[in-house]
Parts: structure tokens; C-alpha cells; sequence
């Protein structure tokens, strides 16, 4: 017992509970949805096994996911910068591997346009691109320790093609969600160590050149998307209800869910389509209600809070700028999956972090959890 508690004090046993009590109620979440889209009950084993498919995938990436959580936390970050190098070049060696489009690789869900998934045997895909998050943060926070003395310019740019480089990958692979995150996160890095004045205007002055660029890059449905949502005037109504149709049918359910819910598993669920990932936060308003809702808030600002209370309190330069990155994508991640599901954002393929299912997705929402328990465990003072 003496031992446990010793585990459990330095790796943060609360952080751990956090993503544990997700993790749970991500799983219940998906075998309610799993009920509600075949609600025939499953007369043998395999019957069984078809029907909550999403939801055993899902139990099984979140103890795989724990586990790794749980070992990196007991790994020094600081002596892991050669698995780093390795851990990064697998993962960017696959991403670029479904640029070949053949075979298993480069396989787009559905009509989305977005080249990014490895196939794998059994019905199973691997997106790379939700484990190179990870690397990202890792690399960039080395990158920006290495010249954290210097604003050459030299240094600078090269700083900026490091966070454009996967940027631009990834925009190319036809997933520009998930490239946003990657720009805003490693932006957010960028400033909080490069914070002179010259750096918030310069990003700024770019920020305002790049709209028209961004705006012309767009595909049709994406410009569509935005108008929908912040502009609904200036498309016609059929555009205009085909384009906001899923999250029209999302805004149905959470007002159906009232103030406690519909209860699990039930049938008779209102279909949203993508509800198993993109919108499991309607699903859940529908079956648990505004309470659910506030528990779901309140569990990943929990998770947030502790993410950066530990970068705050670490004395070590990467230790911070790691934090600062997770930090950053899960609040991103969030906060636009959420303003999907209410429909004050549009619709970019996001998920929502612990909860949405995918094995890729969760995975990589815990390994940067368990640097996050490794930076609390193994922080010290260095020279700045």
C-alpha cells in the first residue's frame, strides 16, 4: 500500500483519476451509441462483438493508452531525446506514406476528402498524423530549448518551418483541422517563449495577410461551412440546410436531453451523424443532459488545470514548453469540437480529447498526458 501511494503521489494519482474517469465515461458513452444504432439485442459471441465494435475498440485503446501513459510517466524526458528523434521519424515516415494513395495507405473516411488513414487488418485504420501530435510537442520544445538564448534570424525562421513543415504536410494530406491544431499549438509554444512585443505584432500583421491566402486556398464546402455558421445570409437556404444539417441534428439532441438526459442505451436516440466521434458531446447531452454536459467540462478542465499548474510549477525549460503544448491542444481540441456541437463553429473534423472514439486519437491524447505526469515527476532546476 505504501508503495502504491508512493506511485500514485509521483506520478499525480488526481491527473491519472482525471483521465481514468474520461476514459470511463467516454467507453459508457459509446456503448449507450453502439445500443442505440443496432438496438436488437446480440443472441451470441460474435453478434455481440459486431455490435459494440466502436466501444471495445475504444476499451482497449484506453488500457493501451494508460499503459503507455503510465510508463512514460516513469521515464525521465530529459535522458528520452534519442527515442524522440526515433519516435518522430517513425511516426512523420508514416504520415507521409499515405501520400502514395495506394494499397493501405492514404485511405479517406467516407466522403471527407482527407487522405490520412492507414488501413490495418481486422476493419482497424491508423491516422499517424494523431500520434505525431505528440512528436510535435516534443521536438519543438527541444527545438525552442536550443535557442532559447538567441533571436537571430536565422534561428527564427528556423523555428517557423518547423512549425509550418507539418503544417503544410498535413494540409496537403486534405485535414486542415487537424493542421490548425498543429499551427495554433505550436504558435502558442513559439510566443510563450519568444514573447517580445516584435513577435506578437509580426504574428499578427501575418495573421491579417494570410486570411485572404487561407480564404482563396479553401475548398468550396469549407468557405460553405464558415459562411454557415458566421455569415448564414449570404447562401441559400437548400446550401444552408444541407451544410449545417449534422449539426442541426446535434442541436436536436441536446435540446431533447433537457436537464438529466434521455437515459443510456436507449433506443430511440436522435441520429447525428459522426456521433461516435465528431459529436459525442451531443450524444451525450441527449442521453445524460446538461448535468452530463457539466461533468464532461468539468473532468477535461480538471485535466486542463492540472496540465498547466504542472508546467507552471516546473523549474526546467522543455518541462514548461511541453506542458504549454498539451496545454494548448487539448484546450483547442475542446473548445472547437464543443463550438461544433453548439454550432458556434463550423464543422472541421475534430475530436473531442479522452472522449471521442478512435484508437489513434486517444492514444495520442495519452501519451501526451503521460509527458505531461513525467514532466511533474522529473522536472528540476537548469540553467535558463
Amino acid at each position: 500500500m505504501a508503495k502504491l501511494k508512493a506511485f500514485l503521489r509521483d506520478t499525480d494519482g488526481f491527473y491519472l483519476l482525471l483521465i481514468a474517469a474520461c476514459s470511463l465515461l467516454s467507453v459508457t458513452l459509446l456503448l449507450s451509441w453502439c445500443n442505440s444504432v443496432s438496438p436488437a439485442p446480440a443472441p451470441g459471441f460474435w453478434e455481440f462483438l459486431v455490435k459494440y465494435r466502436v466501444a471495445l475498440i475504444q476499451l482497449l485503446a484506453v488500457a493501451a493508452g494508460l499503459s503507455c501513459a503510465l510508463i512514460i510517466s516513469r521515464m525521465d524526458y530529459h535522458r528520452m531525446t534519442p527515442l524522440w528523434i526515433t519516435y518522430t521519424a517513425a511516426i512523420w515516415l508514416l504520415v507521409l506514406l499515405t501520400f502514395l494513395r495506394a494499397g493501405p495507405f492514404g485511405v479517406s473516411p467516407g466522403d471527407t476528402g482527407a487522405y490520412c488513414w492507414i488501413r490495418l487488418p481486422f476493419g482497424l485504420a491508423l491516422q499517424p498524423t494523431e500520434l505525431a501530435k505528440s512528436s510535435f510537442i516534443l521536438t519543438f520544445s527541444l527545438h525552442l530549448y536550443a535557442v532559447r538564448h538567441t533571436d537571430a534570424p536565422l534561428a527564427v525562421a528556423a523555428l517557423i518551418a518547423h512549425l509550418l513543415t507539418p503544417v503544410v504536410l498535413i494540409h496537403l494530406q486534405g485535414d486542415d483541422g487537424t493542421a490548425l491544431i498543429f499551427f495554433v499549438t505550436g504558435l502558442v509554444m513559439f510566443l510563450s517563449v519568444k514573447h517580445k512585443l516584435r513577435y506578437f505584432i509580426g504574428t499578427a500583421a501575418a495573421a491579417l495577410a494570410a486570411v485572404p491566402i487561407v480564404w482563396q486556398l479553401m475548398a468550396g464546402y469549407q468557405r460553405a461551412r464558415i459562411l454557415a455558421v458566421f455569415a448564414p445570409g449570404r447562401l441559400d437556404s437548400l446550401t444552408l440546410e444541407s451544410i449545417l444539417y449534422q449539426q442541426n441534428q446535434g442541436l436536436a439532441a441536446i435540446n431533447a436531453g433537457g436537464l438529466f438526459g434521455l437515459g443510456l442505451f436507449k433506443p430511440d436516440t436522435t441520429y447525428i451523424p459522426a456521433a461516435n466521434n465528431d459529436f459525442i458531446f451531443s450524444h451525450l447531452a441527449e442521453v445524460m443532459g446538461l448535468a452530463g454536459c457539466a461533468i464532461l467540462i468539468l473532468l477535461l478542465a480538471g485535466i486542463l488545470y492540472k496540465t498547466l499548474s504542472i508546467g507552471i510549477r516546473s523549474h526546467d525549460f522543455r518541462g514548461r514548453t511541453i506542458a504549454v503544448g498539451v496545454f494548448t491542444l487539448f484546450l483547442a481540441e475542446a473548445v472547437i469540437n464543443i463550438g461544433m456541437n453548439l454550432e458556434l463553429m463550423p464543422v472541421i473534423g475534430l475530436p473531442l480529447p479522452f472522449f471521442s472514439s478512435g484508437g489513434s486519437s486517444l492514444m495520442g491524447a495519452f501519451l501526451c498526458a503521460g509527458f505531461i505526469l513525467s514532466v511533474k515527476r522529473n522536472s528540476f532546476s537548469e540553467k535558463l
